[in-house]
């Protein structure tokens, strides 16, 4: 299992860990599982010799508090995870769980290795940077140093390669060769990736506009809302929330082109890799469906076209929850660094006018692409070649 959907597509059979222990969603400090234990699952996971968890410094240490009572609960044995051997794979230089509102010391107070259980693992060390090309010593020393937070100046700041700089236009550098050759199907292994949401759209924007206009289609959301009486109102929904884009949820107003890429934002299917996170082609578009082409493993585009169909998504929106019919995607030729954890392009762009603001968010966004040759970036107007670093060493110094 895993704890992003991304790398739990990576395995075969692989599973979510909130699909697992049917963990709450989202995840929060008060959060449980609601895995019942008469259930088929439950006896599989009673079966399992070995349990393996990536991606596990993503995960709050709640979770591995709750995964630990769950299956001394299901095993009727009170000692460490019910006596299961647990494999916890990750990076703890890659961004950690997120802490809504907190500072530096919520975020690593928040982290797995902070959790009383954290000192019974064993500690083995990963010495091949896989995604990086073979030659690329310098890049991967350099990734390493950077994640590790050994090369910040005095003013928080890094390096950066020259010949890796852009001046111009960062979605004519990254994607205006392919469109102009109509290479649509190379268009999902190339990324412009940036730390703000705002910023990811205006992108997206910018890259939908140069693709051809053809097949455009724009698909307006049904909206309800449920009050205290607990019925859903499909009208009279606050206007605020169809003008205004919420993280992690479609917008009301979808504009979509054949060729352009898109991602999912929920867990369809993680048998058939249709997770939060995975990225697909569009191919064709219709009002109640869009079929498109999943990105594979290996950089190639599936075979066969996939169907998309709307769902109806909540949001908790304070004193009632927002109902949303829509498709469960949104554009992707530009996506958050943190979104772009466990994934690999051929090129990436990486927009740093707004700079990185958490830890691990330089150090993901650079080492995903095999050497500083795949990275155009765009810096501050006022940086000569640097660009900030945030790494948390007491997150570092308490991992190891």
């Amino acid at each position: 299992m895993a704890w992003s959907g991304i790398a739990a597509s990576l395995y075969p059979k692989g599973r979510t860990c909130h699909n697992v222990f049917r963990l709450e969603f989202p995840f929060k400090s008060d959060s449980n599982s609601l895995l019942n234990e008469e259930i088929k699952e439950a006896q599989k996971i009673r079966d399992a010799k070995v349990i393996f968890w990536d991606e596990a410094p993503m995960a709050p240490k709640q979770a591995l508090k709750v995964i630990d009572l769950k299956l001394r609960d299901l095993m009727g044995i009170d000692s460490p995870f019910g006596g299961k051997i647990m494999i916890l794979s990750g990076d703890f230089r890659q961004i950690p769980a997120i802490v809504e509102n907190g500072g530096p010391m919520d975020v690593v107070n928040a982290s797995i290795c902070n959790s009383p259980l954290w000192p019974l693992f064993k500690k083995f060390e990963l010495t091949e940077n896989m995604r990086a090309n073979k030659n690329e010593k310098q890049f991967t020393e350099a990734l390493l140093k950077i994640g590790n937070g050994e090369t910040i100046d005095e003013d928080g700041c890094v390096d950066i390669p020259d010949h890796c700089v852009v001046q111009g236009n960062l979605a004519e550098e990254i994607f205006g060769d392919l469109i102009a050759e109509k290479k649509f199907e190379q268009l999902t292994s190339r990324a412009i990736l940036a730390a703000r949401h705002d910023d990811v759209r205006g992108y997206n924007d910018e890259v939908m506009q140069m693709l051809p206009s053809e097949g455009e289609m724009t698909f307006n959301a049904q909206d309800a809302v449920k009050h205290g009486d607990g019925e859903l109102h499909w009208h009279g929904v606050p206007q605020y929330f169809k003008d205004n884009h919420i993280n992690g949820f479609p917008s009301h107003i979808l504009t979509l082109r054949i060729n352009s890429v898109i991602m999912l934002l929920r867990n369809l299917s993680i048998e058939e890799g249709l997770c939060n996170g995975t990225r697909l082609l569009v191919t064709d578009l219709r009002p109640n469906v869009i079929a498109a082409r999943k990105l594979l493993h290996d950089g190639t585009l599936s075979a066969e076209k996939i169907m998309l169909p709307r769902i109806t998504l909540k949001h908790d929106a304070g004193p009632f929850e927002l109902y949303r019919h829509q498709f469960p995607v949104i554009p992707a030729h530009a996506i958050t660094v943190n979104k772009s954890q466990g994934q690999s392009f051929d090129m990436v762009g990486v927009y740093l006018e707004k700079e990185v603001w958490s830890h691990g968010m330089l150090y993901v966004a650079l080492s995903r692409t095999k050497s500083w040759d795949c990275l155009k970036i765009q810096l501050k107007k006022d940086r000569v070649n640097k660009t900030k670093n945030v790494v948390y060493p007491e997150l570092i110094a308490q991992a190891i």
